[in-house]
């Protein structure tokens, strides 16, 4: 296979030809860099790392000592710890390998003292092939200096900070000198973009708000002057106040694991993040840890109950501590059921009583027992057991016919019979002057099938009733009504068709007087339907596969990247342009109407147009972005509009291209990655976007400063979930 020949991209060519071309995202998918996010722990940089120096320049007056900060970060997926970087000095004075390993927020600082001789010195940063941006370091002698003080060198996140800067000149300040604040740390977007200017005593002051903890180094500069540091330390909350534990209230058989989970609160009711919680098990069984919590504040842990009794589950973070408690039972249970009676008229009442003893026989109480009632006269409670194990459910019989009744001890309290928990069943007739019982095909279907209810008379002689009309109702998801004329053996039918996903209750009477309302004499009777949405059939193509011979097998998703497509996609951008192929190789149609063999990726859709351009393999692109803002030409973002100043303006299409969305559109990839604009910038989803034929632009601010600060779109994934229901 090969692609569209290369002037398909150029003015004069026809509309849509050009519009299929271009290459679709640059972006390497968030889903693939989760792979290079975290912490490495070998030597190897993840693909697109980046290494800054800060300050880039400053004055140091001899004797001192000279700090700078390198943070390291891998492209989109931010800050990398825990490595070594090396800092060479070279210049007036010369320092071989000083090392300064990376924290949390990925910053390495590394200071070095001189006493004696003036010059300058270059600092470079490195780690694992990755290099730095020059740093400058000039010692002079003389009276020039300037300092540095914070209001506070510890905060709460969201609390404000102001740093001073004093410029003197052998010791008094000077006014009118233009200070320069840079911060380096987690909240390195808030540094100022202007310098400050001393007023007098040769105060210039800066003041920013922490939004991320961890540790600040602010600095501040000025030519001619030495350049100052000083370090603010920020706090994601307060310390921990209260701490819950759950679940509580638990029954668990001995031998089997649970999992509880502490939550730390701060004094204000906030989750405090990372906070150490101390575990102690105490009662039956004995056990402690510790760790840490996570970001929304919530610590678990899991251990598994050898002895039968009573634990009290206790988390500490602080001064602050919670409690959970759960009872272990020797396994496996049992239940019996017994009733006051098996057979009764309607409008009585009967007692279902359910007995839980444990492996020895021992009564098990306070354990809740679930109770359903099937039937004639549905209905459900969980009621707990007493202290010779008992849970006693009475109900009325309101409607004639046969009620099973099951019961299962409800141990994690979840309404929902689950491994460990067993059940016993029993049944009960309700008999009156008449009876009807209500039969269905199914209680459970898809929603499009059909469903019979079959409506059985029993008259008070015990005979069948035959010739009465039965009035059905469906209340619920799917509401409608019939009716139907018993037969001889006393059952009437009504069948409708689930076109809503619900539950629907199926209520029916018999109109033993004929005059067609329902009476104090008419038996009833009622059953529910439940209808699901059945799942979408299987998308073969999207299927994870084996690896093929003579293929590149990815897998992370589990698909093959053969022929011309493969070609193509390694000569043409790569991983870093469509990412990851989603599907194998199929025969497809696009909206347009074309059909053939097509492949998704993360961000783009290869069809292959044999003989059409075979320098590219015959490979030609989706248009993405058209397919995904299909219907959506009547929204004021897609409605064409004049050019304006300083932006590119495309008449084919009427938009225009500004700002951060120029400079990436212009940098990495242009028309022929992109396509022209077919939007202007909006707000969707909370973030400012631009749609292009085969893009969307994102501007996550203060997320990739280098790259404008712009993230694509992951087109391809999104319409292989619009179009087959696969979530990528």
């Amino acid at each position: 296979m090969t692609p569209p020949e290369e002037d398909r991209f150029r003015g004069g060519r026809p509309r849509r030809a050009s519009r299929r071309v271009s290459l679709t995202v640059f972006a390497v998918a968030l889903a693939a860099l989760t792979l290079i996010a975290t912490p490495l722990a070998s030597s190897a940089a993840p693909l697109f790392t980046t290494i800054s120096l800060t300050p880039s320049s400053q004055t140091v007056t001899l004797p001192s000592t000279a700090t700078v900060t390198a943070n390291v970060r891998a492209l989109f997926t931010g800050p990398i710890s825990g490595v070594t970087v090396t800092f060479n000095v070279t210049g007036a004075h010369t320092i071989t390998n000083g090392t300064a390993i990376t924290d949390g927020n990925g910053n390495a600082v590394f200071s070095y003292s001189e006493s004696t001789g003036t010059g300058t010195d270059t600092v470079v940063a490195s780690w694992s092939g990755a290099s730095s941006n020059s740093a400058s370091v000039t010692w002079v002698t003389g009276g020039n200096a300037l300092s540095l003080t914070s209001s506070s060198s510890s905060l709460v996140v969201g609390n404000p900070v102001t740093l001073t800067a004093t410029a003197t000149v052998n010791g008094v300040g000077v006014s009118g000198v233009p200070v320069t604040f840079t911060i380096s740390g987690p909240n390195s977007a808030l540094t100022p973009s202007s310098s400050v200017n001393t007023t007098t005593g040769g105060v210039a002051q800066f003041t920013y708000t922490g939004t991320n903890s961890g540790n600040d180094v602010v600095y501040a500069a000025s030519a001619g002057y030495t350049t100052a540091s000083t370090t603010v330390t920020w706090s994601a909350t307060s310390a921990a106040n209260t701490v819950t534990v759950s679940p509580t209230g638990l029954f668990a058989i001995t031998g089997t694991s649970q999992t509880f989970t502490a939550t730390v609160y701060d004094v204000n009711g906030n989750a405090v993040p990372y906070a150490t919680v101390a575990f102690q098990v105490t009662g039956a069984n004995s056990y402690t840890t510790s760790g840490p919590a996570n970001s929304a504040g919530q610590a678990s842990f899991t251990y598994t109950g050898s002895n039968a009794g009573a634990d009290t589950i206790t988390a500490t973070s602080g001064n602050a501590s919670g409690t959970a408690g759960v009872t272990w039972l020797r396994g496996p249970l049992s239940i019996t059921l017994a009733t006051t009676s098996s057979s009764l008229n309607t409008g009585n009442s009967v007692t279902v009583t359910a007995t839980v003893e444990d492996g020895n026989g021992n009564a098990v109480a306070g354990v809740p027992v679930h109770f359903t009632v099937t039937g004639a006269n549905p209905s459900s409670t969980s009621i707990s057991t007493n202290s010779a194990g008992q849970a006693g459910y009475a109900y009325t019989g309101a409607n004639a016919g046969t009620d099973t009744v099951t019961a299962f001890p409800d141990l994690n309290n979840s309404g929902t019979q689950q491994t460990g928990e067993p059940s016993a069943t029993t049944t009960i007739t309700w008999s009156g002057q008449a009876s009807l019982a209500l039969g269905a095909s199914s209680t459970s279907l898809n929603t499009g099938s059909s469903v019979t209810v079959t409506a059985t008379l029993t008259r008070a002689s015990g005979q069948l009733g035959s010739g009465v009309t039965v009035y059905f109702t469906v209340t619920g998801a799917n509401p409608g009504s019939g009716n139907g004329v018993t037969n001889g053996n006393g059952q009437a039918t009504f069948s409708y068709t689930g076109t809503h996903a619900g539950t629907d209750t199926v209520s029916a009477f018999a109109d033993m007087n004929g005059n067609g309302v329902q009476g104090a004499g008419d038996p009833t009777a009622s059953l529910t339907i439940t209808w699901s949405t059945p799942a979408p059939a299987a998308f073969a193509p999207a299927q994870p596969t084996t690896a093929k011979a003579g293929c590149t097998y990815f897998a992370i998703t589990g698909h093959n990247l053969c022929a011309g497509f493969g070609a193509y996609w390694n000569q043409f951008g790569g991983l870093a342009t469509y990412g990851y192929p989603l599907t194998e190789e199929f025969h497809g149609c696009d909206p347009q109407g074309w059909c053939g063999t097509m492949q998704y990726f993360e961000r783009a859709i290869f069809e292959w147009h044999p003989g059409i351009a075979p320098s590219r393999y015959d490979v030609q692109l989706g248009l993405v972005g058209d397919q995904v803002t299909a219907g959506r030409g009547t929204q004021a973002p897609f409605q064409p509009t004049a050019a304006q100043a300083g932006c590119t303006y495309f008449a084919a299409t009427g938009h225009n291209l500004c700002g951060a969305f120029q400079s990436y559109w212009n940098q990495y990839g242009g028309l022929a990655v992109y396509g022209m604009p077919i939007s202007e910038p909006f707000v969707e989803n909370g973030l400012t976007v631009q749609y292009f034929e085969r893009a969307r632009f994102e501007l996550h601010p203060g997320t990739n400063p280098a790259q404008y600060n712009v993230l694509l779109g992951r087109l391809g994934a999104q319409i292989l979930d619009a179009t087959y229901g696969l979530n990528y």
